[in-house]
């Protein structure tokens, strides 16, 4: 069986509608909304609170459903606006699920998406006052904001940058044609890309709500993932050994993907209590882009979550792309990239010892036994306090009274 999870809040779902006549999936709709209706084409709506962005509806569904997951059995994780992040979604799916009703295997991990607030940009309601393109530096992204301005524009950095388009190690094909195209970012501890370094400016913002919320300098996320793994104030030695062994964060932009419950079961129950207490810590800062911080520290590390570098094979792309079909297929990939951008410079790995996975410990031990239905009702009426005022302190840690 093949279960697609949605995480709803706002959008049209008449796009499952395509979906509903295969006898082999099961869609499943978490809706946020403030009110919403009993059952959409059919399929009755299970209510969530409307905390924790996308990323606590795809960690609530697991940890509710993991005692009874079966492991032959397959989950699609997706958002409402599935089309936003992967103009061919559709297609995607109906490729996939054809595959898997033909009796055939799927594979354990897929990412979906190709790029998020790039294809889509015609679409805004404001189009004429954008101007978007490709940055490589932060400086870049600086000056490039600063004369769209004067034109009286807004400036839209690509993000992947529309250059990995050309590209294909990832994009699912059949029978020689594209169906869609799949970019995946290769990123160090500190989120920066070791393919395009600096292409991302959104992670200022993250550093700076990072630095607010843990005392650090707000540039690594291992706190984050030493937490993740410690259970009773001890790290299994499996997880302990793959920490140390890190030296990519893969990263697919807007967290769809298609996963194996055989996986998802590889990781203790623990872990996916522990991301859902980060994910609704009510302390968390709010970044200027009106959204918590962790819920996007979380979208940067699903991939890496479920062993992406020991399961991932794009058997799907051209035959001269699949590194994955063989040994150190992430460095194989990466040196490809980096090769097709004319990148002399070695790429910034953070390597990470175990006297750094201890330091990294204390972070986030005060969230032990947490209220988890009492965190979201705070964090909604911060959120609500927030959005009334226009002179809202973000990136800060939130004092709760």
């Amino acid at each position: 069986m093949i279960y697609i999870i949605i995480a709803h809040y706002n959008q049209s779902l008449d796009w499952i509608q395509q979906f509903i006549k295969y006898e082999k999936v099961k869609i499943i709709i978490y809706s946020k909304c403030s009110n919403p209706p009993q059952y959409i084409f059919g399929i009755p709506i299970i209510k969530r609170l409307n905390a924790g962005r996308e990323g606590e509806t795809y960690i609530n569904h697991i940890i509710k459903n993991y005692k009874t997951l079966n492991k032959s059995d397959y989950t699609v994780f997706l958002q409402d606006d599935p089309i936003e992040h992967q103009p061919d979604i559709i297609k995607l799916l109906k490729f996939f699920i054809k595959i898997y009703t033909a009796g055939c295997k799927l594979p354990l991990i897929q990412p979906l998406n190709s790029h998020a607030y790039q294809d889509v940009k015609k679409d805004m309601e404001n189009k004429d006052k954008i101007i978007s393109g490709d940055i490589f530096s932060y400086d870049e992204y600086k000056q490039k904001k600063k004369e769209a301005k004067h034109k009286g524009k807004q400036f839209f950095n690509n993000y992947p940058p529309k250059l990995m388009n050309k590209i294909k190690t990832h994009s699912v094909y059949y029978k020689k044609e594209q169906l869609a195209q799949i970019n995946i970012l290769f990123l160090n501890m500190h989120l920066d890309s070791v393919l395009i370094p600096d292409s991302n400016p959104f992670i200022w913002h993250l550093y700076k709500g990072i630095a607010n919320y843990l005392g650090t300098d707000g540039k690594s996320i291992l706190p984050y993932l030493v937490y993740f793994y410690t259970n009773k104030n001890k790290i299994k030695e499996k997880y302990l050994k793959k920490l140390l062994e890190t030296k990519y964060i893969p990263y697919n932009p807007s967290a769809q993907f298609i996963i194996s419950n055989k996986l998802i079961l590889e990781n203790d129950l623990f872990i996916y209590e522990n991301i859902q207490k980060v994910l609704l810590d009510p302390i968390q800062p709010i970044l200027s882009q009106k959204v918590r911080l962790n819920g996007f520290i979380l979208e940067f590390i699903w991939l890496w979550l479920f062993n992406y570098s020991k399961y991932y094979k794009n058997k799907y792309t051209l035959k001269h792309l699949r590194f994955y079909s063989k040994k150190d297929g992430i460095k194989k990939d990466i040196n490809f990239y980096r090769n097709s951008y004319g990148m002399s410079k070695k790429p910034n790995i953070i390597d990470i010892s175990e006297k750094d996975i201890k330091n990294m410990g204390k972070y986030l031990k005060y969230l032990k036994k947490v209220n988890i239905e009492k965190n979201m009702l705070i964090m909604i009426k911060e959120n609500a306090k927030m959005r009334s005022n226009r002179d809202y302190r973000y990136y800060e840690k939130i004092k709760i009274n």
